[in-house]
């Protein structure tokens, strides 16, 4: 029964969507718990700071350097949609390097910090 699932939902992306949505959805109160536990905003914010941090400049330079190289591949190529690819990839690379400053940013004009 359980292997069966498991293989269920490996082979349709569009249930495993939802089941990791429906168990994110489900386990966000005890978020909620376990920052309240454990003293509130230093040791949880250090944690997400530090998060964010390796996401941005590891994961993310990562991702936009292979972004990259795609891009230049099609368009070496001679693909069409090359420079379209090559737009999407700075985009999406302006949005991952700036996102610390612009949460900081609308944190600051919400009042929060």
């Amino acid at each position: 029964m359980k292997n069966q699932l498991f293989r269920h939902l490996s082979n349709n992306r569009a249930t495993l969507a939802t089941f990791l949505l429906m168990a994110a959805f489900l386990l966000w109160p005890s978020v909620g718990r376990v920052y309240a536990d454990y003293g509130g905003e230093s040791q949880v914010q250090s944690f997400f700071d530090g998060t964010a941090g390796f996401l941005v400049k590891t994961i993310g330079t990562g991702v936009f350097i292979l972004g990259l190289i795609v891009a230049g591949i099609k368009i070496a190529s001679g693909d069409q949609n090359g420079l379209r690819t090559a737009a999407m990839v700075m985009i999406g690379g302006a949005i991952i390097f700036l996102s610390k400053p612009l949460v900081s940013i609308l944190s600051r004009l919400a009042g929060s910090n």
